[in-house]
């Protein structure tokens, strides 16, 4: 797994919040994918990881789970208010057989349907 950063967003001059995504998705069929994004946290003075959260749920590092979801060229948004950070993801390489089924047998849609209710 290659990881590949592409975005960076400085904070409070206490930390840098990194995206981190990969090129995994360019990779034959057969060698693709395992790679998950994720945001990381590292201090400002040392780069010491404060925590990392990764986008989609573990594989394990097998192919045919959950992969993708990298951000890339996307800085995260920040509320300090709550305590939260925001961030877009990219799109999701694979995910696992069953729940492609079960999203084929739901007929899920990510674009509006042609004739809406």
């Amino acid at each position: 797994m290659v990881a590949l950063v592409s975005c960076l967003d400085f904070f409070n001059n206490v930390a840098f919040y990194v995206g981190v995504s990969s090129l995994e998705e360019l990779l034959p069929a057969g060698q693709c994918c395992t790679f998950p994004g994720s945001l990381v946290k590292l201090d400002i003075r040392n780069g010491k990881i404060l925590w990392q959260t990764y986008t989609l749920p573990d594989n394990g590092g097998k192919l045919r789970g959950y992969s993708g979801a990298a951000i890339w060229a996307s800085s995260p948004s920040i509320d300090i208010f709550r305590g939260l950070v925001y961030v877009g993801t990219g799109n999701l390489y694979l995910a696992p057989a069953d729940v492609l089924r079960c999203q084929a047998a739901q007929n899920n849609r990510t674009t509006p349907p042609s004739q809406p209710d």
